[in-house]
């Protein structure tokens, strides 16, 4: 009875250690957890800012900036050239921006308001430039004993154009337009293609494809809509679905349109067979035939299982 009320009494302490153990941890990861879930609800409108400007010219933009999330939220804003997959420098419109304020505190279910002014010398050459407005969520050294901790941040991609309206036709290239198969078993293909810009300022590539069956109602795709940006080259490779699978013989036409009803075209063909079910039903039209064929002979051996 003793060693009974021994381990019972351990049991217990065990118990209590495991409980307090796991109290500690909540109480110490909470007000992280509630950080991140804070961090996490900030956003801002418009993503993409896109301003013709003018030499000598001041130009002004707002940025709102929402909190969604239950406690008030310290956000700052911190600019950064805007550097290609290729680590490739953009032109920085950095030097020319200034915000009414680059720290905040924006109530729980509230939303502030930026000013970004750019402000441009008299002389500059034309073209485009580029940067990424950061905002982030950050907490005070008074709130975080390891210092200022950056929860995420979330970007605003600002393009600026300098004295570049209208981009002609042939300043893109259309390259190496391609399918990953020119004969397919199903009805969905990967279509690959480079678009090459060589104006003094970035484009907006929106794709599409028309595909026309060779009975049949012509079908359209459209494909991811992207920035170019000056004197670089820029890669899709995306995956369509043609809807009407039915047919066997397909022409395509790849084009990519800038706008103002301007776009650049290629043509290919393809095939979707499906090969697997075509040879089970082949192999199902070879049985039936031979069935036909030896009808007479079958029946006899038929008769002579049944009548013995």
């Amino acid at each position: 009875r003793e060693l009974d009320r021994r381990k019972k009494i351990m049991n217990t302490i065990k118990k209590l250690v495991t409980l307090t153990i796991a109290i500690v941890i909540l109480a110490i990861l909470s007000p992280v957890i509630a950080q991140e879930k804070n961090a996490t609800s900030l956003s801002v409108h418009p993503s993409i800012i896109n301003l013709s400007l003018s030499p000598g010219k001041t130009s002004n933009t707002i940025l709102s900036i929402k909190n969604n999330g239950d406690l008030p939220l310290p956000v700052r804003l911190r600019f950064e050239p805007l550097v290609l997959e290729n680590s490739t420098p953009l032109q920085s419109i950095g030097s020319w921006i200034s915000v009414s304020n680059s720290s905040l505190l924006i109530p729980a279910k509230k939303e502030a308001v930026v000013n970004i002014r750019i402000e441009l010398p008299k002389t500059i050459p034309l073209g485009g430039y580029y940067g990424m407005l950061y905002v982030e969520p950050f907490y005070s050294a008074n709130q975080n004993k390891s210092g200022s901790l950056v929860l995420t941040k979330m970007g605003v991609l600002i393009l600026g154009s300098v004295g570049v309206q209208d981009v002609p036709l042939n300043s893109i290239e259309l390259q190496k337009p391609s399918l990953n198969t020119l004969v397919s078993e199903t009805n969905t293909l990967n279509v690959s293609f480079n678009v090459k810009s060589t104006p003094l300022n970035h484009i907006s590539a929106k794709p599409y494809l028309k595909i026309y069956p060779l009975f049949g109602k012509t079908e359209v795709v459209e494909l991811d809509e992207r920035l170019v940006f000056p004197g670089t080259e820029r890669g899709w490779k995306t995956p369509f679905t043609v809807k009407g699978s039915t047919h066997f013989y397909y022409n395509a036409d790849l084009f990519v349109s800038i706008g103002n009803g301007l776009s650049q075209k290629k043509s290919f063909a393809f095939v979707i067979f499906p090969l697997q079910q075509s040879i089970i039903l082949v192999l199902l039209i070879a049985i039936m035939i031979s069935i036909y064929r030896k009808r007479k002979q079958l029946k006899k051996a038929f008769e002579i299982i049944v009548k013995g």
